[in-house]
């Protein structure tokens, strides 16, 4: 079929038939042929059924021409439940290049191919086994595949490259990603970079689009396309991008930097790795504690109440799985009780106060030693400033986050009243007194206590409590 006015089809050396667009000659033969036109034509081949050869059914496929042509082919025969019991590759290649073929590794026998005439090209079939096989040469050659059975058959061509103008040139270019350092802390800025290299012959008009996935892949930012305009052949364009990381979660993030030609096609694509690590919001630790204790002095058969207060100092790091770990050791270090608090997840700059009460039994005089531990899991806890490069740590599993301490005392005469409660420790560091402590939760609950004590004492119109409501009220 031609494309193009007063096209001339000539068949192994002779014209016949001069061709209008649209139009198409047909010709029925056995032979191999060598088509020649004097513009672009597209040729296809029948392949008759059963009624003309004894076997299969009839089966259709374009034929390439010379300058679409590769030298090396992939392909399957079908393998299906009934499989095609004959199968070929049909092969013209130049004659110069016959004894390069090779199957699957293998040199081919071509002592059964013949020439085409004057083309230079020598025609054969090469029967082939079911599955996925190779077949190559020295240089470019026509490859079809087919398969017969008795009242089935296929025919098609195994590849082919574009024909000349009909799809741009091929831009041999590539990319890189790298950001200015491994990890960055929370509000900070990065300066996100691509390097592209045009490996080409010629100019490249590229642009370069950069992306940032979290951990999981999803996408949490994207900059608009950088034209890049012509690179040079042989020439690298660096390209700079300002980005921060404001309070996005702490983890492994991807840089992904894209390669898209003129017709917005991907060239290639190239990335890297950073971490935005948990960052704490007054710039020490990850996490604060505090523990203390509702008395100083105890008898030996008395109740104890410890309270905590636990606060993720990140500003975005979740911590999961949190728990605080209660330790009591008497005066000869002996572990003496034991309680975990299970707080779940504790949100970046998240608060949580629990309490639980000791029963003592019994209790040797002495100092008493209360020690608690925030643990917890998540995004790069344990991580400081800076990673070592090429390291992006993205989960941390049962870190100590904080650890705070108090003390109270055993004594058979023990006096009432309010103890002194220990105040924050930082990680590893006892906690130190605090002899006002309003912003403790035992204390706040034993304000509560005193308000609901005096809330239940009634009081008359033109009445003032009594000296005895007004001790009730009090401590005792």
């Amino acid at each position: 079929m031609a494309n193009t006015a007063a096209t001339q089809v000539r068949v192994n050396g002779t014209l016949i038939a001069t061709l209008n667009p649209g139009e198409f000659h047909e010709l029925v033969t056995a032979d191999s042929l060598h088509i020649v036109a004097s513009a672009p034509v597209l040729v296809g081949q029948f392949l008759k059924g059963f009624g003309a050869t004894g076997s299969g059914d009839p089966a259709f496929s374009y034929v390439v021409g010379m300058e679409q042509t590769l030298s090396e082919y992939a392909f399957t025969a079908p393998t299906n439940l009934s499989p095609y019991p004959d199968n070929y590759l049909n092969i013209a290649i130049p004659t110069t290049a016959l004894n390069s073929l090779q199957l699957n590794g293998a040199t081919v026998d071509v002592s059964g191919f013949t020439p085409l005439g004057a083309s230079g090209y020598s025609v054969g079939n090469v029967a082939i086994s079911t599955g996925p096989g190779r077949i190559k040469a020295a240089k470019p050659f026509v490859a079809t595949i087919s398969g017969y059975s008795q009242y089935d058959s296929y025919l098609t061509i195994i590849g082919a490259k574009y024909s000349a103008g009909a799809s741009p040139d091929d831009i041999v270019a590539r990319v890189s990603a790298s950001t200015d350092k491994p990890s960055y802390p929370a509000d900070a800025a990065i300066e996100l970079g691509a390097s592209v290299l045009n490996l080409g012959t010629t100019p490249a008009a590229l642009s370069l689009v950069l992306r940032i996935n979290d951990a999981t892949g999803v996408e949490v930012a994207r900059f608009a396309a950088h034209d890049l305009g012509a690179v040079a052949a042989g020439a690298t364009v660096p390209h700079t991008q300002p980005w921060n990381t404001a309070r996005n979660p702490a983890g492994t993030y991807t840089l992904v930097a894209t390669l898209l030609n003129a017709q917005g096609d991907v060239v290639d694509v190239g990335s890297t790795l950073f971490t935005i690590i948990a960052d704490a919001a007054q710039g020490a630790g990850k996490a604060a504690l505090t523990v203390a204790v509702d008395r100083a002095e105890y008898a030996p058969n008395d109740r104890v109440r410890i309270s905590n207060l636990a606060r993720n100092l990140t500003v975005n790091a979740p911590v999961d799985n949190a728990r605080v770990r209660i330790t009591v050791r008497n005066p000869q270090n002996a572990v003496v009780y034991t309680h975990v608090h299970v707080l779940g997840q504790l949100q970046a700059n998240g608060l949580r106060s629990t309490d639980t009460q000791q029963t003592l039994k019994t209790a040797m005089e002495g100092t008493y030693t209360v020690e608690a531990v925030l643990i917890g899991s998540g995004n790069n806890l344990k991580s400081a400033t800076a990673l070592p490069i090429g390291q992006a740590k993205a989960y941390d599993v049962d870190v100590d986050l904080a650890t705070a301490t108090t003390t109270f005392a055993v004594r058979a005469n023990a006096p009432g009243g309010p103890g002194t409660p220990g105040g924050p420790g930082g990680p590893g560091t006892p906690g130190v007194a605090n002899p006002i402590p309003v912003n403790q939760p035992w204390f706040l609950w034993l304000i509560g206590v005193l308000l609901a004590a005096a809330a239940a004492q009634p009081l008359r119109a033109g009445t003032r409590p009594s000296s005895q409501a007004r001790q009730r009220g009090g401590l005792q």
